[in-house]
């Protein structure tokens, strides 16, 4: 097919994205669990993480452009022996519902892109 998608729900099991909690700009990976809110993963335990902190697409790994909202932290799951903090993610989007998508069609991840040599 020349004019398909292919999609993957980031609360499918399969799924992984390069997120970022917008405004402390700490980086982590959500990851989907079917039947169950996203994780949102790998955050330093040096980090102040809350309920309420927006959590937003990263940039990295050049899947998707930074700064597109996912969800809102809404429990931090922290253990003193554990390398990393977690955070339990409600996405900005009930999947149950959705009847419109976007779909980006000219997006260049920034490894891409070519600066000019002068």
């Amino acid at each position: 097919y020349t004019n398909a998608s292919r999609v993957l729900l980031i609360t499918d099991s399969n799924s992984s994205v390069n997120t970022m909690l917008q405004n402390a700009r700490v980086r982590g990976i959500l990851r989907g669990r079917a039947g169950q809110s996203p994780i949102m993963d790998y955050l330093p335990q040096d980090q102040r993480i809350t309920a309420g902190d927006i959590v937003v697409t990263s940039g990295e790994g050049g899947n998707f452009p930074a700064g597109i909202p996912v969800g809102q932290i809404t429990d931090v799951l922290q253990n003193d022996v554990e390398m990393f903090q977690r955070g339990v993610v409600r996405t900005t989007v009930d999947f149950d519902t959705l009847e419109t998508v976007l779909v980006i069609t000219n997006f260049t991840p920034l490894n891409e892109l070519r600066i000019p040599v002068e």
